[in-house]
Formats: structure tokens, C-alpha cells, sequence
């Protein structure tokens, strides 16, 4: 074999080697993103678990109290307005499942219109759930003010759950998403941790839905 032969083979070499790194390393990202993902599903899982046994029969006794505290006319006010919020959550979702799939040059257009619908549906119906808010701000107050401990008796078993989850799963390649801290109804703001106490229908469904601010320009 001669000199240029040689070189030859050696670099025909070197590249599917490198090419055999890049496909490994490749496959060894795709099945960290993909342990990342089932970890993160199990977390979440937890979660809703402890949530549903631990928290919601107590938060569904404090919605039932807020409830009957308001007037007659009130209440069929809140109840349109619960209907109104659940529909447009769910129209986003549904807008939020077309932008997956809809072709890269149209998304940002897309998550515009979907941003703008929801926005001024929910500022629609902020708007008139406020005279409600304002009537019954000293119960809400009073409410939360005197259940504080239990609430932070919640965020500090949902912390730990959380933290225990991370140190088992620290270098599982996950990228860090939305925090966790399992008080999805409650949890955030105070003012808008009162609007989704408020608007919420009592449902475990919607309360282990609920996900806090939906931002589709950033998905």
C-alpha cells in the first residue's frame, strides 16, 4: 500500500469513527431526554397522588364555605363565569395542541392569535368576577389567613417530595421545566392564587389541571 493509500484509509477511518461517537452520543442524549420525561411523568404522578388525598377534600370544604357565604344572585353569576374560564382553558388547549403541529413558519402567528384569544376572554371575565372578589375579599382574607399553617404545612411536604425527586434524578439529562410544587390551585401569587381559587368550580379535575399561568408565546 502506498503512502497515499494509507492516509487515505486512515482518514476514511478517523470519519466513521467519528460518525459511530456522534450516533452514540446521539442515542445516549435521546434515551436521557426520554428517562427525563418518564421521571418527570412519575413526579407528577406523585403528586396528583398526594394532592388528591391530602389536600382536596380540605380545599373543597373551604370552596363550599366560600360559596354559601354569597348572595343567591351571585352565585349563578360565578357559576356562568366558571363555565366561561373552563371553556376558554379549554379552547387554548385545544389551540395549544394545533400549534404542535402546525408548520414552522406559522407558529408564531399562531401563538399570537391563541395568547390574544385568551387573554381577552380571561380579562372579560376578571373583570366581572371583581365585584364578586371585592364583596367577599374579608372572607377570603379570613380564610386564608387562619388556614396559613396548613397551607405551609402543604408547600413544605410538596418541597420535600420535589427535592427528594431531584437528588434521585439529577443527572438524568432532564431540563428544567415549569416548577413542581404540587399545589397547583394554590399555589403562586396571592391575588391570582385567589382569581383560580375563586373561578374554580370545585372539580378535582380542574383543580389537578390547573397549571397557573398558560403562556402559549412560549411553547
Amino acid at each position: 500500500m502506498n503512502t497515499t493509500s494509507a492516509v487515505r484509509t486512515i482518514i476514511v477511518a478517523l470519519l466513521l469513527l467519528t460518525t459511530a461517537a456522534t450516533s452514540v452520543t446521539a442515542q445516549g442524549d435521546r434515551e436521557r431526554r426520554k428517562e427525563a420525561r418518564k421521571a418527570r411523568t412519575e413526579l407528577r404522578a406523585s403528586l396528583r397522588s398526594w394532592f388528591t388525598t391530602s389536600v382536596y377534600p380540605t380545599v373543597k370544604q373551604w370552596h363550599d364555605a366560600f360559596d354559601a357565604q354569597l348572595s343567591a344572585s351571585d352565585r349563578a353569576t360565578l357559576q356562568q363565569l366558571r363555565t366561561e374560564s373552563r371553556q376558554a382553558r379549554e379552547r387554548l388547549q385545544n389551540g395549544l395542541e394545533r400549534l404542535i403541529t402546525a408548520p414552522r413558519d406559522e407558529r408564531r402567528d399562531l401563538a399570537e392569535d391563541i395568547r390574544d384569544e385568551y387573554r381577552t376572554s380571561m380579562k372579560s371575565i376578571i373583570d366581572r368576577v371583581a365585584p364578586i372578589a371585592k364583596s367577599s375579599r374579608k372572607f377570603l382574607r379570613e380564610l386564608f389567613d387562619s388556614n396559613e399553617p396548613q397551607l405551609e404545612a402543604w408547600r413544605s411536604e410538596s418541597r420535600k417530595m420535589v427535592d427528594a425527586w431531584r437528588s434521585n434524578h439529577s443527572d438524568n439529562g432532564d431540563r428544567k421545566g415549569k416548577p413542581m410544587n404540587g399545589l397547583p390551585l394554590l399555589g403562586g401569587d396571592g391575588r391570582k392564587a385567589a382569581l383560580r381559587f375563586i373561578l374554580w368550580d370545585g372539580s378535582l379535575e380542574q383543580a389537578l389541571n390547573d397549571e397557573g399561568d398558560d403562556r402559549p408565546d412560549h411553547r
